[in-house]
């Protein structure tokens, strides 16, 4: 039966690789060469690489996959030094000014921040005031009580206490789903924000109330929700139009 014979044949001389024709990797570029590749190409040699020092575990495999290790390293600190002269010779694409790392750096923006807050919190206090959604059920409500009467107290500003089963309809209204809720009302306008909800730290609540009324008088965009006011036109500024040299 020739024809079987004939398959029989063509069957065998398709033989499956083995595992060293199937994975085995050419010799490894020198680092010279292997830094002028270009990142991405460096990442997928990397993977393959260490799978072959993981799969061979062998000196010479371990040897190459560290080697391209290396090659990437000194790259990066290429890069990083690259970085650190640009930053220092080119201050409007440095955050330096604004996020020190030093003791004493950190120290004055403690205080620029504090001085912000304090001041613009002050000077708004007849142009604002709080209504606070409670409940006599409420843990939360009495823990954040005291800070409430706090922060009324240090920056002069009207309180009003609201309890949610007796107004109904002011919960409806400002839509509060959980009780406490902090809301920032302007004088003489419709203008509000919820600022807070559950229990927050007194900072955080000034932090937010500052923020919330610089949105409300449009001395900021959205965008700047984040950004203080000494901080304006600075690297921390999103929509600073700072020239680049």
């Amino acid at each position: 039966k020739w024809w079987g014979k004939g398959y029989e044949l063509e069957k065998d001389s398709e033989e499956e690789p083995t595992n060293e024709e199937k994975y085995n990797l050419p010799p490894l570029p020198a680092k010279e060469e292997l830094m002028k590749m270009h990142p991405e190409q460096l990442r997928e040699m990397e993977q393959k690489y260490l799978d072959q020092a993981i799969w061979k575990r062998d000196e010479e495999s371990v040897k190459e996959y560290y080697t391209l290790v290396a090659a990437f390293r000194a790259m990066s600190r290429g890069f990083a030094a690259v970085h650190n002269y640009v930053t220092m010779t080119s201050p409007e694409l440095s955050t330096a000014d604004m996020a020190p790392s030093t003791p004493m750096g950190i120290k004055t923006k403690k205080a620029n921040i504090l001085n912000d807050l304090n001041s613009k919190l002050k000077s708004e206090y007849r142009n604002f005031g709080l209504m606070i959604f409670m409940s006599g059920s409420c843990g939360a409500c009495k823990v954040m009580h005291p800070l409430y009467k706090a922060f009324a107290i240090r920056h002069g500003w009207q309180v009003q206490y609201i309890d949610v089963e007796q107004r109904p309809d002011l919960v409806d209204h400002f839509k509060v789903k959980v009780t406490p809720t902090v809301i920032m009302v302007q004088s003489n306008t419709n203008n509000h924000q919820t600022v807070s909800h559950g229990v927050v730290a007194l900072p955080n609540l000034e932090t937010n109330i500052y923020r919330s009324l610089r949105l409300m008088k449009g001395e900021i965009d959205m965008q700047q929700f984040l950004t203080m006011e000494h901080q304006m036109g600075s690297s921390l500024d999103p929509l600073a139009k700072r020239k680049i040299q």
